[in-house]
């Protein structure tokens, strides 16, 4: 009898298993597909998602939400009116290798997107 339930139970255990890591693919797909910014992006995802979602003219107020909304280390720094966001350990890094994105972007005279860059930043031990 205990052979019985030995044996019946690691199928259930592996399908259990199994569930839970289709679960997980399939939350991180949705979360991938939500049009928001992270670190499981490349850095031309990056750029391309900055710049389609932050066109030049938007103001500081919606720079800063959108940033806050994804989660994006940011500040604003009013001596030079420039706005810096990065997102640290995305795709391209190698071993031992961080790569981060650095956005940068510079405002007008009214605080509205003027010039908008996204670099690596690649940092080792």
């Amino acid at each position: 009898m205990k052979r019985l339930l030995a044996a019946a139970s690691q199928p259930v255990v592996a399908a259990v298993g199994l569930i839970f890591f289709i679960c997980t693919i399939w939350g991180l797909v949705v979360f991938l597909r939500a049009d928001r910014l992270n670190n499981w992006l490349t850095l031309k995802q990056i750029t391309e998602r900055v710049t389609i979602d932050l066109p030049r003219g938007t103001p500081l107020s919606e720079i800063d939400r959108y940033f806050t909304e994804n989660r994006i280390e940011h500040s604003y720094i009013k001596d030079i009116n420039e706005v810096y966001a990065m997102i640290h350990f995305i795709w391209g890094g190698g071993f031992l290798i961080q790569k981060d994105a650095s956005t940068k972007i510079q405002l007008d005279e009214d605080r509205k997107l003027k010039v908008l860059t996204v670099e690596p930043v690649f940092t080792g031990p």
